[in-house]
Formats: C-alpha cells, structure tokens, sequence
C-alpha cells in the first residue's frame, strides 16, 4: 500500500437528508500514537478526497456511493493501524463508520 493509493468505497442509504456533518478520525499507530482530527464534511465531499464521488452537500434521501482516493507516500513507515473514521450528521447520528483493520489496511513488519 505504501507508495499506492488505497481507495475506500462506501455505499449505503441516506434516510435523512444531510446538510452538515463531520469525519471524526480515531486512529492509533503501533497502539501508542493516538491521530484523532476531525473534518467538515461537506467540504471533504467538495475536495480531492471525494473527487470521484461526485456528490455534495447536501446528500439527498436515497443510495449514496462515497469514494475515497488517496495516495499513501513511500516514506510512511509501515505500522499497524486500529480504530475507525466515523462519518456523523449535525445532530451527531452516525451516517457510517468505517474500520481500517477490516479493509485490510495494515502496515504490518519493516519498512
């Protein structure tokens, strides 16, 4: 994955309309080294990340397809990685959460 870029797809269904919202990152590397940053929504939706999403806020009721692209640089030392990226609305529901151990992104052994 190191030098790659992972790509995460995320499909589901809106049952609220969704105007706002935060991505609430909750990860430990090596279960020491705690990276909780949080992120608007709507403008992640808007930037590079979601690129190939091509949606916006405010996301409608009804299927949604979110997707993730992003490049992991070689200098990124391999490490193990646990936690979650949690996606909430304004009144703090969780709209999805999604666990990186489960989509097989570990960066287990040397560099």
């Amino acid at each position: 994955m190191v030098g790659e870029n992972i790509t995460v797809t995320v499909k589901g269904r809106i049952i609220k309309r969704v105007t706002a919202g935060t991505i609430d990152v909750d990860l430990r590397l090596m279960k020491f080294i705690k990276i909780t940053p949080q992120f608007d929504l709507c403008d992640q939706l808007d930037g590079d990340l979601f690129q190939e999403s091509n949606v916006s806020c405010p996301l409608e009721e009804g299927p949604v397809t979110l997707i993730a692209r992003k490049l992991i640089p070689e200098d990124v030392p391999k490490v193990s990685v646990a936690g979650n990226i949690t996606l909430t609305n304004p009144d703090g529901e969780t709209l999805t959460c999604i666990y990186p151990s489960q989509l097989g992104f570990r960066w287990k052994g040397t560099g």
